[in-house]
């Protein structure tokens, strides 16, 4: 193996060989076994000789990574694989913090979940966030079984389905439904959760009406049509727009005509 670079910093050094691979190793090593750039080197007794060094170093830094924040052991591990220990000081150092109860899934996995739940959002969302951090499915499973029962479920959906919808004050009842049951179901809400509470925030919501539609989209149409129109589009440039903007929202091709029309006979 060729070594590459040598860059001495002030507790280690970080070499780099073979593809820009890099490894920190003890500073003295560079001396004992005459490391130099470009010079071939012998990678496993490099390891070998390191083996104390690359420990101390990842301890210390998975104390400094601790003492900042809890970590799932997958979390930790990444990161100190990120400082370019050798895997034997990572694996000793992971031993060490599950030994000391430094690490612990199970407990990091509850409190983040009851946080996450007093935010209002759903399993789904809750599941795809502790297993994204490297907590075992199954447990995550029991967990939120444990924790999350359906009717803490349905409150939770409900409180942010009433606040999502005030913010969606003058919106037609059937486009209201639409954002509300996509909004819950984005913060991991079954569907059959998000139905409920979408149903019973909206069951007052009178029926659609033509004029719904008109009233929501005309403004909006107008201010897009006008913008379209002050950098340049032509009129069928201008239309081809808005249909393709507007109309897989839910505007209805005549409210777009009609816009248009008040805004070129207005010229």
């Amino acid at each position: 193996m060729i070594l590459e670079t040598i860059e001495t910093k002030k507790d280690h050094t970080v070499i780099t060989f073979g593809n820009n691979r890099k490894m920190v190793i003890d500073t003295c090593l560079v001396e004992a076994l005459d490391l130099s750039s470009g010079a071939y080197f012998d990678l496993n007794r490099l390891r070998e000789e390191n083996e104390d060094f690359a420990e101390r170093y990842a301890t210390d830094k998975a104390f400094s990574m601790l003492a900042a924040s809890a970590q799932t052991e997958k979390e930790l591990r990444n990161k100190l694989y990120d400082k370019h220990i050798q895997s034997s000081g990572v694996k000793a150092a992971i031993a060490k913090m599950k030994d000391y109860g430094y690490i612990d899934d199970e407990s990091l996995a509850q409190n983040a979940a009851l946080s996450l739940i007093s935010q209002l959002r759903g399993p789904g969302y809750i599941r795809d966030k502790l297993t994204a951090r490297g907590i075992e499915e199954r447990y995550v499973a029991e967990l939120i079984n444990d924790i999350y029962p359906e009717a803490l479920q349905k409150e939770n959906a409900l409180k942010l389905a009433a606040s999502v919808n005030r913010a969606l004050s003058g919106t037609p009842p059937r486009m209201r439904y639409e954002k509300l049951m996509r909004k819950l179901m984005n913060r991991g809400f079954s569907s059959s959760v998000s139905s409920y509470a979408v149903q019973s925030v909206l069951k007052d919501a009178e029926d659609d009406h033509p004029e719904d539609y008109e009233e929501y989209f005309a403004p909006r149409i107008l201010k897009r049509a006008k913008a379209l129109i002050g950098k340049g589009n032509e009129m069928k440039t201008v239309r081809m727009r808005l249909r393709g903007e507007f109309i897989p929202k839910g505007a209805d091709e005549n409210i777009i005509e009609k816009v248009l029309d008040s805004l070129f006979s207005d010229e």
